[in-house]
């Protein structure tokens, strides 16, 4: 695989990974169009009220997490598959043992930075007085 090819698949996952990060909604210039989705929801139980933004933000910190994990992992059998399939070459065995370093490192600085962020979060908060 060129080096022209590898640069467009890679920018063509990133433009996905980024786009699928942010939802499109629909913008309507007229005003409230009754679609019964409301009565819906309310007859399924959901609930219709107030969407809860830290809820909203956990969530795509969960998705983007999930993400995290499933690239991790790409990366770790990507590694494995070249360091088996070495044959030897200790070049070829370098580079897998450094990308699994480096894979390894960039989900430990991740999950570093969401715990210190997590807490940070949680004592502003405590401090604040906001429940």
């Amino acid at each position: 695989m060129s080096l022209s090819h590898k640069t467009t698949l890679a920018l063509s996952s990133l433009a996905l990974v980024t786009a699928s990060l942010f939802p499109v909604s629909s913008v309507l210039a007229q005003g409230a169009i009754n679609t019964g989705l409301s009565d819906t929801a309310t007859a399924a139980t959901l609930n219709t009220g107030n969407v809860d933004v830290v809820a909203t933000i956990a969530t795509y910190i969960k998705a983007l997490l999930g993400l995290v994990g499933v690239v991790f992992l790409v990366l770790a059998i990507y590694a494995g598959v070249l360091w088996m399939t070495a044959r030897g070459n200790e070049d070829h065995v370098t580079h897998a043992v450094d990308i699994l370093k480096n894979a390894f490192l960039g989900l430990a600085l991740i999950f570093l930075a969401y715990a210190i962020t997590n807490f940070l979060v949680t004592q502003i908060i405590q401090g604040a007085g906001v429940q």
